[in-house]
């Protein structure tokens, strides 16, 4: 049971951290656009 548990706790955090490096990279593409038109 625990490592069952452990194991999709893994996958979850691998799924939030792969969203957060996601939200990251669209960030950083609109602040260097804003950079080159400026």
């Amino acid at each position: 049971m625990h490592l069952e548990k452990g194991k999709k706790d893994c996958s979850f955090d691998k799924r939030v951290v792969y969203l957060i490096v996601l939200q990251m990279i669209k960030y950083n593409e609109q602040s260097h656009t804003k950079l080159r038109i400026n």
